[in-house]
């Protein structure tokens, strides 16, 4: 198995080509793969935290963050059943393991149909005319983890789904989110509303890098 130490961080992911998309390849070998997010996370994740990943992608955001604060203190949430072979590999790879759940996380817990493209790291609960196939997964209930797991920090990039959710969200102890924008999935209207939301729940945009917001609760 091919694998490639990102020169940012260092962290070790699988690039094998039977195995990983063709465009996380090429971010791993130009060390720019996740930078952005990788930046806000390495920012704003202290030691003591506790973080709810949702969107575990291929498991380097997990890691990086787990690298700070522990892995028992990571919990990442991944809706699509073809991603868990090399998230579980990247976690084999570092010798760490957060927390997984190969699950959906919606407003209200129930069975979603996920739309799961061959380019792996595009897949949605969105239909967006990519090649792929629609499976049904099981989801848990976005305020069930908030109030059971009590993170400090959402970590969350999930191809526009995020307006939903942060639409249904009681906060409790979080007071930052690391956030993904897909104005290209959802409208700019839409993003602009969900964070004009957040502003009346206490969130404000601390930091922007590229399409990702730091969001924080004073």
């Amino acid at each position: 198995m091919d694998t490639k130490k990102l020169p940012q961080n260092g962290i070790l992911l699988n690039t094998d080509a039977s195995v990983v998309p063709k465009t996380v390849r090429y971010g791993v070998f130009g060390g720019v793969y996740e930078l952005a997010e990788a930046l806000l996370v390495q920012a704003c994740i202290k030691p003591e935290d506790r973080v709810l990943e949702i969107g575990a992608g291929t498991g380097f955001i997990g890691l990086l963050s787990a690298r700070i604060c522990g892995a028992e203190n990571v919990f990442s949430f991944e809706a699509n059943p073809a991603m868990e072979r090399i998230i579980r590999g990247n976690y084999d790879l570092n010798s760490v393991h957060p927390k997984l759940h190969m699950m959906a996380v919606t407003p209200d817990g129930n069975p979603i149909t996920f739309h799961s493209a061959d380019n792996l790291v595009s897949s949605s609960i969105f239909d967006r005319n990519l090649a792929g196939a629609e499976v049904t997964v099981q989801s848990a209930a976005l305020n069930d983890l908030l109030r059971d797991l009590e993170p400090t920090v959402i970590v969350i990039d999930v191809e526009g789904a995020e307006i939903g959710l942060m639409a249904s969200a009681e906060f409790g102890t979080v007071d930052r989110i690391i956030m993904e924008l897909h104005p290209h999935i959802v409208g700019q209207d839409a993003v602009d509303t969900m964070l004009r939301d957040l502003e009346t729940k206490g969130f404000r945009v601390a930091e922007t890098v590229d399409k990702n917001v730091l969001l924080v609760r004073d």
